[in-house]
């Protein structure tokens, strides 16, 4: 299973008829990530990006829960922030959480989160200077929990097996997604 995480700052064409193409490839999800955004901005966008498709809402998910809330959208990504500051939103059908330990996973699916995104794993341009936390560190999530748990950073052609025969449910992906030729083949191609 693949998760497309947004940022349209590497996007290099429109935006919005991207992220359309790849919801409708019909990954696990997409998250609309976007965080310098206000929330009016934020929800304009995403606004714009659901119009006039209904289905989008099944797949895309929020980082605002009270957005999504206004937009009737069905899925959200939180920070263990959120999840331990505001709880589980009850109207969402899937939350899903960022965690960056064991201990955090475990609390995570204590407090209700669907599923995880564990990471980084492997160096990326999106953390540059930080050290990955590696694959052993996956594994140690990944058998800390009962819910799905998703890798992300640095997930390649090249890698992104690794992280599935260590106990992961699926893959992460920004970049390529957000600057590939045609992203709804990439997303295929992971599926």
């Amino acid at each position: 299973m693949v998760i497309a995480v947004t940022n349209r700052k590497l996007c290099t064409d429109n935006f919005v008829l991207r992220v359309r193409e790849i919801l409708s490839a019909e990954p696990f999800e997409v998250i609309l990530r976007e965080k310098d955004l206000s929330d009016n901005k934020y929800c304009q966008l995403a606004k714009e990006i659901v119009a006039d498709n209904n289905g989008y809402k099944k797949v895309l998910a929020l980082n605002r829960p009270e957005i999504a809330l206004e937009l009737g959208i069905e899925n959200v990504h939180l920070t263990m922030q959120q999840l331990t500051e505001q709880g589980r939103p009850s109207f969402i059908k899937r939350a899903g959480v960022s965690v960056h330990s064991a201990e955090e996973a475990e609390t995570a699916q204590k407090l209700g989160a669907d599923y995880l995104i564990a990471g980084h794993i492997y160096a990326t341009d999106c953390k540059k200077g930080v050290p990955p936390r590696g694959i052993e560190f996956f594994r140690g999530v990944c058998e800390s929990v009962d819910i799905p748990v998703f890798a992300i950073g640095g997930i390649s052609e090249n890698n992104f097996n690794e992280p599935l025969e260590n106990g992961g449910t699926g893959v992460c992906l920004m970049s390529e997604f957000m600057k590939c030729e045609n992203p709804y083949e990439r997303v295929r191609i992971y599926k």
